[in-house]
């Protein structure tokens, strides 16, 4: 950070408790998720607080996370890309209030009260006692909503 001159602008936390980490990130504009390994759906805790999230592409890609739509996703270890989405991002309001949006009704679907709704679902199903519908994700582009 020195090296490029940003140390008076980032501040590195080291580790938060969650109430703390959840507080900090109520006031960010935008998480990054710049893995070399690329993004998976276990690194969905910025999805959750209704982040606009910018991440490199895990390979393969996970199908359920789709470029500008539940985040914006760019190639692993490439800088210029990574800082033009940012600075795309930052230029665009209403493009990262949507992409927060989408994010967290994404998100949405891995908290434990989706997961036991799903299970609930599933034995009303079995038990004959509603019939079979799609888990609720946000529709994706190119998509009808199911």
């Amino acid at each position: 950070m020195a090296d490029l001159g940003l140390a008076g602008l980032v501040h590195m936390t080291g580790y938060l408790p969650a109430p703390t980490a959840s507080h900090c990130l109520a006031g960010a504009d935008i998480g990054v998720l710049p893995f070399n390994g690329g993004v998976t759906l276990k690194s969905g805790s910025l999805l959750a607080h209704g982040l606009p999230v910018v991440a490199t592409r895990h390979g393969p890609l996970d199908p359920d996370l789709v470029d500008g739509h539940t985040v914006r996703l760019v190639a692993p270890r490439d800088i210029e890309g990574l800082a033009r989405a940012l600075l795309q991002l930052l230029a665009q309001p209403v493009a990262r209030a949507r992409l927060g949006i989408a994010g967290r009704a994404f998100a949405g679907n891995f908290t434990w009260s989706g997961i036991a709704q799903r299970h609930f679902d599933v034995y009303q199903t079995v038990l004959g006692n509603r019939p079979i519908t799609a888990t609720p994700q946000p529709p994706r582009p190119g998509r009808e909503a199911t």
